[in-house]
């Protein structure tokens, strides 16, 4: 009885062990060949990492990364590849997409080939530029005016004289003169009033014959 009761239990113990290797090994199997892109933003800092474990060594294995669908990075790799960009833009929103192949799983069938994606939010704001003040300063205006032109020519003011129609007057006879002649004034006064005197004389007969007549 006891002897069959060692079998029964030696049975189950090989069962047993048998059962654990290939969970084991399934859970191995499993296991490998995984990996991930993940990303953040906190603290103005924008960050992206790519972690790739547990491939066979000596297949063929690839990655690429894009970031808003432009390539970040790309690269073969062995049994694993991990990679952190920790300078990305925090003032935008970026779109990771991970693609990975390797020649253990060329369709993808497995999921060893396959396309991962992440995202990180922006976390930072954007600080417009401050714009200098424009240059406000206006050249002083030429206030030097060219003196205007003052010299005007001469006016001629050429008179003709008035030419007088009056006859000068006679110059009187200087005293000097009468007696460089050696005659004295007295004798023609004297011989004029006699003829005055006949002369009046002549007169007054011709009007007393008239009025005898």
């Amino acid at each position: 009885m006891s002897t069959s009761r060692s079998r029964v239990l030696a049975r189950t113990a090989v069962i047993g062990i048998f059962a654990s290797t290939a969970v084991f090994g399934l859970t191995g199997v499993a296991s490998a060949h995984a990996g991930k892109v993940s990303a953040s933003c906190d603290k103005e800092t924008s960050t992206v990492t790519v972690n790739l474990h547990d491939y066979t060594q000596g297949s063929t294995n690839t990655w690429t990364l894009t970031d808003n669908g432009e390539e970040l990075g790309k690269g073969s790799f062995g049994k694993g590849h991990q990679q952190t960009w920790d300078k990305q833009d925090a003032t935008i929103k970026h779109e990771y997409v991970l693609t990975v192949k390797t020649s253990d799983d060329p369709t993808g069938e497995k999921k060893w080939s396959f396309t991962a994606k992440a995202e990180a939010d922006a976390c930072k704001k954007v600080v417009p530029p401050t714009t200098p003040p424009a240059e406000t300063t206006t050249p002083p205006a030429s206030t030097t005016t060219p003196p205007a032109e003052t010299t005007a020519p001469p006016v001629t003011t050429t008179t003709s004289a008035a030419v007088s129609t009056s006859p000068a007057p006679a110059a009187a006879p200087a005293e000097d003169d009468l007696a460089d002649t050696g005659a004295s004034i007295a004798l023609p006064l004297a011989i004029g009033g006699v003829l005055v005197l006949g002369g009046a004389g002549a007169l007054i007969a011709v009007r007393r014959r008239a009025s005898n007549n």
